[in-house]
């Protein structure tokens, strides 16, 4: 007995993001549309960047993003991490809660996410956010982003008089 299946060709998650580089977001959100409804984490990511930013109907919905970058976050991709934390602050109707803020901005930085390492050590240094003030926690983040040539982290650390390597 011989199967013959006629499914629809998926595109490479890859070429999707070639897409997107290319400012082809309908058929960068097809593909990636197609590859999270199959479960792929990166994609699910890429659709929650895309409603985070409106592409390509330039409607945002900051709710569905937020899930999907949870779901993201979760599966360990620290951009998603550190998207979802600041989604957080902007979901409408939506109490901030700054404990998780901080764990998934906490594991975007722990993961090497520059970014992250360098607003979680502001948010320390400074005590932004509702952060409590810890300065050793600060200096170690913004240590790290500084290592890896983020302006601001070294801009940051000169002004307060923080050696980078020390």
């Amino acid at each position: 007995m011989t199967f013959s299946f006629n499914l629809p060709k998926i595109m490479p998650l890859e070429e999707g993001i070639k897409a997107h580089k290319k400012k082809d977001y309908n058929t960068a959100w097809e593909c990636f549309q197609a590859h999270s409804e199959l479960g792929n984490t990166t994609a699910k990511y890429w659709m929650g960047y895309y409603l985070s930013e409106g592409y390509p109907s330039g409607v945002k919905d900051l709710v569905k993003a937020s899930q999907l970058f949870k779901a993201a976050a979760d599966d360990g991709i620290p951009d998603a991490q550190l998207r979802y934390a600041f989604l957080l602050i902007n979901i409408p109707n939506t109490k901030f809660n700054e404990k998780i803020f901080n764990e998934y901005l906490t594991k975007a930085a722990d993961a090497g996410n520059v970014a992250a390492q360098y607003n979680l050590g502001d948010m320390y240094l400074n005590g932004k956010l509702l952060c409590p003030v810890n300065e050793e926690l600060g200096i170690k983040y913004l240590r790290l982003a500084a290592l890896n040539n983020h302006p601001d982290s070294i801009r940051l650390l000169k002004e307060k008089g923080i050696d980078i390597f020390n």
